[in-house]
């Protein structure tokens, strides 16, 4: 898809552009109820938009409007961009609640529009379950948790394909929080703190800074030349596990050379190898202080080990040393 406009925001009205194209069916047609209901700023309230419209055209429109917008305000043209994309996303979560809450999948005209042929929503929901589809949850958490670090860490080159690529890491080390820790006050789902914590694992490793070097360690869990052996050697050994054909045989200087997103295959290998030197099994869940306290000791990660205690203890130092907010910031 061919975008019309600077690159400083065209980032940002394709992810708008296809998100919306993703409400009624991913077809690169976006339907002019679809329109009507969710277009950012004040486009869904357009008169003259009266038929479906192509991704190339709701671009076109998407972007001249941004731009008329920066000429109005002080605003950049990149942050007015994230702005509307954010509260698209704001916009379809409260439609979906209330769909939810009214127990139905249609809701009035006035409300979220459902194609119950097409809709990813529709496709998605059930009505006995108050929760969000998994791919909406995905979208969200990314998007708030990219949103949010970015702005605490700002020379981190770390970008929302990381986060996306994390999310499902994540799930790939079964790693999440026990329901005794989950704050609902703070966090929508289990997922979200999950996601949150192991970014501050990161954040209290390395900056957020895949390139980071400290003595003999390198990267964004500060992995060391042993280390790296190990899980070589464990991710032949587990080709099925998801991103294993990624791992290759290079040195801890290569290592450090690769980008944050080829970095998550080698934490998966160093994590399932340390859970062969912690005895736990490799089906068994591990929360976030687990899984630091298997980077810095691969042999104590045990759910009672007092190393798994004080890493418990440094996640939340992390949020409070660099004035990190916990949940998102929406």
């Amino acid at each position: 898809m061919s975008i019309i406009g600077n690159n400083s925001f065209k980032n940002q009205v394709q992810k708008i552009v296809e998100y919306l194209d993703a409400l009624d069916g991913k077809d690169n047609v976006i339907n002019v109820n679809t329109w009507k209901n969710f277009a950012p700023g004040n486009l869904k309230n357009d008169v003259a938009i009266l038929n479906n419209l192509s991704i190339f055209n709701a671009s076109v429109l998407i972007n001249n409007a941004i731009k008329h917008e920066s000429s109005q305000n002080v605003e950049t043209s990149n942050d007015i961009g994230e702005k509307w994309y954010s509260e698209l996303l704001s916009i379809a979560n409260n439609k979906y609640e209330s769909c939810i809450k009214q127990n139905q999948m249609v809701m009035s005209a006035d409300a979220l529009y459902v194609d119950k042929t097409k809709s990813v929503i529709a496709a998605s929901y059930n009505v006995d379950s108050s929760k969000k589809s998994e791919a909406f949850e995905k979208e969200t958490i990314v998007f708030n948790m990219y949103s949010k670090w970015s702005k605490i860490f700002k020379n981190s080159p770390l970008g929302k394909d990381f986060y996306n690529k994390l999310y499902d890491v994540i799930k790939t080390m079964n790693c999440t929080i026990d329901d005794s820790n989950f704050d609902s006050n703070m966090y929508s789902s289990k997922t979200e703190q999950t996601m949150d914590e192991v970014i501050a694992i990161f954040a209290g490793e390395a900056k957020l800074n895949p390139k980071a070097k400290n003595g003999q360690y390198r990267g964004l869990f500060q992995l060391a030349a042993p280390g790296l052996k190990d899980l070589q050697k464990w991710a032949a050994k587990n080709p099925d596990v998801p991103g294993m054909n990624n791992i290759r045989n290079i040195n801890i200087n290569q290592f450090a050379a690769l980008s944050g997103c080829a970095q998550l295959d080698y934490l998966v290998a160093y994590i399932g190898k340390a859970k062969e030197y912690s005895k736990i099994p490799e089906n068994q869940s591990i929360t976030p202080g687990q899984l630091w306290a298997m980077i810095k000791y691969p042999f104590k990660g045990q759910s009672d080990s007092g190393i798994t205690a004080q890493k418990n203890e440094a996640i939340q130092n992390v949020f409070t040393n660099s004035s990190v907010p916990h949940g998102s910031e929406t």
